[in-house]
């Protein structure tokens, strides 16, 4: 099988918080492929990583620091052209991100690019199962307000996308400064991605997801005293005008109106009803945004045979070899216990 070898044009950046149990199974995953890209661990976990670390670049924080300020400092790192994040229990495919880099080195327009993804869980530690698969869809309007708009309004996940590295360092950094909690910053760092350039979402398995309520890494949960409150909203509608106006070159009318019906598009029902006064975060949109960012709501279970005959040969491999992985390792905890 080719893997391709992209460690001079792209890093990928995992982010473990909650121990390194799966860091240990992603960093074994791409020394399978030779180790084709180069890996940034940034990590915020109690302890700190004492494996061998010669394969990837190694950065310890504060187990108390915010995501988007471990992010924005790791990126500041990062010298490829190209980056990509990926949760430390997740995978990002070789084949898949020779793609993606392919695609925006040969289309300077696109600021973005990723393939499609599914979902796995085990089924009490031992059965390997596929949740939903998921192709998103490209946005490619000329306008940086329409593509904007047209994202927030059916939202897709570009968490894991390949980036180019400028446009990942600078919405990171503008969620950092605009944002308090991981509920909102990853949704602003996704509007500003599409700001600054088209996005590509093409037919080839990218990602692996492990499907869980509970993350290893941050999640938008991590502070349960975290608001959503009306000036949360209003400083993170502030940002994503103010970078749509320059993109427009001040001619937009009406925008706050726009960005308000688009949000309630996201949300599903009026923001007036998320942002009470002087009220915690409302359950109801607490669970709304939480489905939004996994896209998971509802597991579907497939069985595995099902899934593998959809895929190329190429792709089957790619998904075999992360399914094995994945039963070793589940065997091994197992053992643990």
């Amino acid at each position: 099988m080719f893997v391709p070898y992209l460690i001079d044009k792209l890093t990928v950046i995992t982010t473990p918080h909650y121990g390194h149990f799966y860091l240990k199974r992603f960093l074994l995953y791409y020394q399978q492929y030779n180790n084709p890209v180069k890996l940034l661990i940034l990590d915020s976990s109690p302890e700190e990583f004492t494996d061998n670390l010669e394969t990837c670049d190694y950065f310890k924080f504060d187990h108390r620091i915010r995501f988007e300020e471990k992010l924005y400092l790791g990126l500041s790192r990062i010298e490829t052209p190209y980056a990509a994040i990926c949760s430390d229990d997740d995978f990002l495919i070789p084949a898949g991100l020779q793609e993606a880099v392919a695609f925006l080195e040969a289309n300077s327009d696109y600021a973005l690019a990723q393939g499609k993804t599914f979902s796995f869980y085990m089924r009490n530690g031992r059965q390997f199962r596929v949740c939903h698969s998921q192709v998103g869809h490209s946005i490619e309007d000329d306008s940086a307000l329409s593509r904007t708009l047209r994202h927030l309004r059916d939202y897709y996940v570009t968490f894991s996308a390949v980036h180019r590295t400028n446009v990942l360092k600078y919405i990171w950094e503008e969620a950092l400064s605009n944002t308090y909690d991981y509920r909102l910053g990853e949704l602003l760092a996704s509007l500003l991605s599409l700001s600054a350039g088209k996005l590509k979402s093409f037919d080839r398995l990218f990602c692996a997801r492990r499907y869980s309520h509970t993350s290893t890494g941050q999640t938008m949960d991590n502070n349960p005293k975290a608001r959503v409150t009306r000036n949360n909203y209003e400083r993170f509608k502030l940002c994503l005008k103010e970078h749509l106006l320059v993109k427009g070159k001040g001619q937009m009318d009406n925008l706050d109106n726009l960005i308000d019906r688009a949000m309630e598009y996201y949300l599903g029902r009026p923001l007036w009803r998320y942002f009470l006064s002087n009220m915690p975060v409302i359950p109801p949109m607490f669970r709304k945004l939480k489905r939004r960012f996994m896209r998971f709501p509802e597991i579907v279970s497939e069985d595995t045979e099902e899934f593998e005959n959809k895929l190329s040969p190429e792709e089957k491999n790619d998904f075999l070899a992360i399914k094995k992985l994945v039963e070793e390792y589940s065997r091994m905890n197992q053992c643990q216990d």
